[in-house]
């Protein structure tokens, strides 16, 4: 990742904070003029540079071996209670933000809960296990998921989050 978009992602996250905890007005303002423009479109969400590095990852013939499939994620909790979806299409070595025509597997968790299990901070496992993820389609397949996540740490993109 650039710094710049891991800047953007963490002035995002504490523009969400911020928002939630009813600060004064004039910062609440200035955060969410900031949030509006960080990523992608108009509404802007922390695991959108996390998409953008997943997608470098994904071009890899290697990972296509461990995991074949394609992904959809279904990102909740946004900025102002948005939802978002991306697909990962590990078959085809892309992402793109959208619903996908036919996902192998179905992920639906929210925006914070991303960030935190891609970048190593929350287990898939406990997350599941907690009802933070919801899986529906191949869970074989879902936990193959974890090759990409793996790429992502070991090429450094999530250590500074």
């Amino acid at each position: 990742w650039t710094q710049d978009a891991l800047t953007q992602a963490r002035e995002g996250l504490r523009c969400i904070s911020v928002l939630r905890r009813r600060s004064p007005r004039r910062h609440r303002a200035r955060c969410w003029r900031r949030s509006l423009f960080q990523t992608m479109g108009s509404v802007a969400f922390a695991s959108a540079p996390v998409f953008k590095a997943i997608a470098d990852v994904v071009k890899d013939p290697e990972l296509a071996k461990k995991a074949n499939g394609t992904f959809q994620f279904n990102i909740t909790k946004g900025p102002g209670g948005a939802t978002g979806s991306w697909v990962v299409d590990i078959k085809g070595g892309a992402v793109k933000e959208g619903k996908a025509d036919k996902a192998d597997v179905t992920m639906t968790l929210s925006d914070d809960d991303f960030v935190a299990m891609v970048s190593g901070k929350l287990a898939a496992q406990r997350a599941f296990m907690t009802g933070k993820l919801k899986i529906s389609g191949n869970m074989g397949l879902a936990q193959k998921f974890s090759a990409v996540t793996n790429k992502l740490s070991n090429a450094g993109s999530t250590s500074k989050l």
